[in-house]
């Protein structure tokens, strides 16, 4: 293709490195779209130094770390949403990103600092409360996390994901009834349309 073409011809270029990666991944390539940002931030990173920090090179950072992250390459995505940081701290998709990244990654308290940063609107889904109570129970805090996805319930109360969640959380505690039953809820919800769609991932998009 003509992007394949001018980032052979110049593997520098942030705009086309990242048009290129996003063309692999959406053709369900995400292995290729990685080493094409691998290949332009090895170069553009080494070239300009962080001192010139451009936003172009800056969303091929948060693209590589989310290619990361669902590869499930935890470390990496990690390194580079806190590189990210360094010159844009308050982007809301990488601060969710990041605590994912840190939780799986085996650092489950600076999840929590980490979503604690979100601005308060973003606090009022079900989105940060999945990710806030994942958090919790990685941490082995069991009726944080219970608490916390019951929070989220308020906020929304058909989210198929805090019921199952909580669900999973209340059967760690030896709660066998109470989780199955919201379990079962979560399964069933997720079978069925919903008005307002959340989806828990969509920050990986």
């Amino acid at each position: 293709t003509n992007l394949q073409k001018a980032f052979e011809v110049d593997p520098t270029h942030p705009q086309t490195a990242y048009d290129l990666a996003v063309l692999y991944r959406d053709d369900g390539s995400p292995s290729r779209a990685l080493e094409v940002m691998n290949q332009s931030l090895k170069t553009t990173m080494s070239s300009k130094g962080q001192g010139l920090m451009t936003n172009f090179i800056l969303n091929n950072v948060q693209l590589r770390g989310n290619l990361y992250l669902n590869a499930e390459k935890f470390v990496e995505a990690r390194r580079d949403y806190e590189f990210y940081m360094r010159y844009i701290d308050n982007d809301p998709e990488v601060l969710i990103n990041l605590s994912v990244a840190q939780r799986e990654s085996g650092e489950p308290k600076k999840a929590i600092e980490t979503l604690a940063k979100l601005p308060e609107i973003q606090k009022k889904s079900g989105v940060f409360y999945v990710n806030l109570g994942q958090a919790y129970a990685k941490d082995g805090q069991l009726d944080r996390a219970i608490e916390t996805y019951q929070q989220g319930l308020q906020f929304d109360p058909e989210y198929s994901e805090l019921h199952f969640n909580l669900g999973l959380a209340y059967a760690k505690k030896g709660m066998k009834a109470e989780g199955e039953q919201a379990m079962r809820k979560g399964i069933l919800l997720r079978t069925q349309p919903r008005k307002q769609p959340v989806d828990p991932h969509a920050f990986l998009k």
